[in-house]
């Protein structure tokens, strides 16, 4: 589903995951001591920070790229929701990508001042997009689900 009604803010998001994908993070668009969460990593400020947690994700996977067309918007009183898929590979080897396999979507609320830059970013996902952790699957028979 392509999203052709996005509002400003959200392509400043669009921009922020295309840069991200390309491996260069914009922090001109965020304020200095922006607030983030993300699973595993937990809640942190600013960019370097924000640089740990990225290193940390690095250390699991290779690639990692987002599905911009496929990118659902919501903008509401100074806040962007983005649902999305991303794929990729593990730094073992596995290969994931959104709505074919367990992992790989995604929901993140961004928060944005009256300048337009962002002050939070929340992430929500399951990190474990190559679906590794087959003890804590809800149904161990995986083959008649649809992703």
């Amino acid at each position: 589903m392509k999203d052709t009604s996005a509002g400003f803010r959200a392509g400043i998001v669009r921009d922020f995951y295309k840069a991200s994908d390309a491996g260069v993070f914009r922090a001109e668009l965020f304020v200095e001591d922006f607030e983030f969460i993300y699973p595993k990593f937990g809640l942190g400020h600013g960019v370097d920070e924000f640089r740990q947690m990225i290193d940390g994700i690095r250390a699991i996977r290779r690639r990692t790229v987002h599905h911009h067309d496929d990118f659902i918007f919501i903008e509401s009183e100074g806040r962007v929701v983005v649902e999305g898929g991303s794929e990729g590979v593990g730094q073992d080897g596995v290969a994931w990508c959104g709505c074919q396999t367990p992992g790989g979507r995604f929901c993140t609320v961004f928060t944005f001042n009256d300048a337009d830059l962002i002050e939070s970013m929340h992430v929500y996902l399951d990190p474990d997009v190559t679906g590794a952790d087959h003890e804590r699957f809800v149904t161990k028979d995986r083959s008649k689900r649809s992703w």
